[in-house]
């Protein structure tokens, strides 16, 4: 997804922590002091001794820190802040200490980097600081890197449920099973028993 991050965590470093086992990835870097750096997170663990052996983490320049509560369950999640200095590379982590017994997934959403003065550095992609679109042509919300061309009439034969763009190409013709004009009482032939059936209904006065 935009402006998501997914860090897989290891399960066969042969127990090396810092070493193959720290999954690690940069996401910005932190243009000027007094910028303040927040996100969203979650953190699942499929290791059978929990999160203890699999902590996820953030990384601030220099500064190792976990995010994770090492005696918690083995789904949580939460927001953080923190403040950068500038040229600090931030970015984050999942550390396999064990070797084995099962991976771990951080994740890490919203992320942006407030300058100082609160001007924002770092959106979400095709987004402002705002949350609006930086292009949105035709106004419905949807940036236009993420519309999704296709069919929008519910009653169409290729009706598009994740369609966000109607482009016209809509039809009705080939799931509408074909009918006999004139076959009155549906037996697929058109003679005197649909005569006798249309005049059993002449002179009907329908309200």
């Amino acid at each position: 997804d935009a402006g998501s991050i997914s860090i897989e965590g290891y399960d066969d470093d042969g127990g090396n922590a810092w070493s193959d086992g720290y999954n690690q990835q940069a996401t910005a870097q932190c243009l000027s002091a007094g910028a303040t750096v927040s996100f969203d997170w979650s953190y699942e663990t499929t290791d059978q001794d929990g999160p203890n052996y699999d902590p996820g983490f953030y990384i601030n320049g220099t500064l190792v820190s976990q995010l994770t509560n090492s005696s918690g369950a083995d789904i949580q999640s939460g927001s953080f802040s923190f403040d950068c200095s500038g040229g600090d590379a931030i970015g984050f982590a999942v550390n396999t200490t064990d070797g084995g017994y099962g991976q771990a997934y951080l994740t890490i959403t919203n992320f942006t980097i407030t300058s100082e003065n609160g001007g924002c550095i770092y959106a979400d992609e095709f987004y402002d600081c705002d949350g609006n679109c930086l292009n949105d042509c035709d106004g419905d919300g949807v940036c236009d890197e993420l519309e999704v061309e296709g069919c929008m009439y519910d009653f169409a034969c290729n009706y598009d449920e994740t369609a966000t763009n109607d482009d016209g190409s809509c039809e009705i013709d080939s799931c509408v099973e074909e009918v006999c004009p004139g076959d009155l009482n549906g037996d697929n032939e058109v003679d005197v028993s649909d005569l006798l059936d249309f005049f059993q209904l002449w002179g009907t006065v329908c309200e």
